[in-house]
């Protein structure tokens, strides 16, 4: 199978949808003799900050020795980052050869079972297989909706289960209360297996604390309270937390900080465990550790960011970081979503912060909300909002507007920012000022 053809094979499987339940993956599983049961997982699961925590994690273990896989979606710049080994993509031929495999497999499922696999089951099975045969010593494992119901939730008993901010998102899927989708996100929580989650709300705490007690799981919570010392800027933020003083993190985003504490509590445990995790590990990797398109400078003259805000919360964390680094810096945003997100309450917190925000139609047919819909929701609270035709007519007309000391920012949807940094890129080697980060 060329990598085309794989691709296109994934892509046929998205007739399938999302559909929630491990019958199916349990299956396809046993046809891969349960790779799942022979790798050491480490289970991330939550609204926001699942890659960051990922990212923390994986760069750590790699720098105290171990072999470490890490398995997130969706992907942004490449399919291929969904399936890494320390900090590596999978190679193509690689990926191809284990299509080969997941797609024989699957293939038999639909002819013989009448069992359909999800793309994302697909996926999912894929990454372990690969992590398997590649004899991983670790697996960071990000879920990709939910966590109970969610095909990585088929491990049975990972090293550690991780929470990350738990907020209000996928509704018409998690359910419609915090105390609903906390239910969902907990049950990664397995028995006796070892638990850390950020600080949450009142409504998702409870329901943690009680999944804890009923699987005899103990609880660490990582407050970025806790943390002092704090110092932000676009290229290094530095903190101290429980005696370790004077920590770098270079992912800028005030929320990182926070991912970073969870990703130390998270080590913690695990040297709990017998795992030999030294403070220099720890320090290394929490400053080594990238997660692109979170809070990402992809420009300068004018600065150009870009974030995967994508829900109400996401917009939240983002006007902390507008609040942090730009007092007193005119904005510009970008801003595409999709139509299954509370975009409303997205504008309500973000666009009362811009000069001027451009709306457009993210590249996802099925789901993205119409530029012309999102302008009129921003519209209650900026009135100075344009709806571009095209991710590149929206880059033109921020470029245009933009001087070199004002701040342009494009966050919602993680689908389009590929393509808007590409296009930037493409545009400012044509213009000759090619002064990227």
């Amino acid at each position: 199978m060329t990598y085309k053809e794989a691709m296109s094979f994934m892509e046929d499987r998205r007739k399938y949808g999302s559909v929630l339940g491990l019958d199916v993956i349990r299956h396809l599983l046993q046809r891969l003799n349960n790779p799942q049961d022979r790798i050491c997982c480490i289970h991330i699961a939550g609204t926001n900050g699942k890659g960051s925590t990922a990212a923390f994690l994986a760069e750590i273990l790699k720098e105290a020795g171990y072999k470490t896989g890490k398995y997130t979606s969706p992907s942004v710049f490449s399919y291929e980052e969904k399936y890494q080994i320390n900090g590596k993509k999978i190679d193509k031929d690689y990926l191809c050869r284990i299509m080969d495999v997941i797609k024989e497999q699957v293939t038999h499922m639909d002819k013989e079972e009448n069992r359909h696999p999800t793309s994302f089951e697909m996926e999912t099975a894929m990454s372990f297989y690969y992590f398997y045969q590649e004899k991983c010593d670790f697996v960071i494992l990000e879920t990709g909706l939910g966590g109970r119901d969610d095909a990585t939730n088929i491990i049975k008993a990972p090293a550690v289960s991780v929470l990350t901010s738990i907020s209000m998102d996928h509704g018409q899927i998690l359910g419609h209360t915090l105390k609903e989708i906390a239910g969902k996100k907990a049950g990664i929580i397995k028995e006796g297996v070892p638990v850390v989650s950020v600080k949450q709300k009142r409504e998702a705490e409870e329901v943690i604390l009680k999944m804890c007690e009923k699987q005899n799981a103990i609880l660490k919570i990582a407050d970025r309270n806790q943390a002092y010392d704090v110092s932000h800027s676009l290229t290094v933020q530095t903190f101290s937390y429980e005696g370790r003083r004077d920590l770098k993190i270079e992912m800028a985003g005030a929320y990182q900080i926070e991912n970073a504490i969870l990703a130390i509590e998270t080590c913690g445990l695990l040297q709990n465990k017998g795992m030999h995790i030294p403070d220099k590990a720890i320090r290394k990797g929490l400053k080594r550790a990238k997660w692109p398109g979170r809070f990402s400078v992809i420009h300068y003259d004018p600065l150009f960011i870009i974030d995967g805000a994508h829900n109400p919360d996401g917009a939240g964390e983002l006007k902390k970081s507008i609040e942090t680094y730009f007092q007193n810096k005119r904005i510009l945003f970008i801003m595409g979503v999709f139509s299954d997100k509370n975009y409303d309450e997205m504008a309500k917190a973000t666009a009362p912060l811009a000069d001027h925000v451009i709306t457009l139609t993210p590249p996802d047919k099925n789901r993205a909300l119409p530029a012309i819909t999102l302008a009129n929701a921003v519209l209650r609270y900026n009135k100075n909002v344009t709806a571009a035709d095209s991710i590149e007519d929206a880059l033109d007309m921020a470029l245009l507007l933009a001087d070199k000391e004002e701040v342009i920012i494009a966050f919602g949807s993680l689908s389009y920012l590929e393509q808007i940094q590409s296009a930037l890129k493409k545009k400012k080697r044509s213009d000759g000022n090619d002064r990227q980060k």
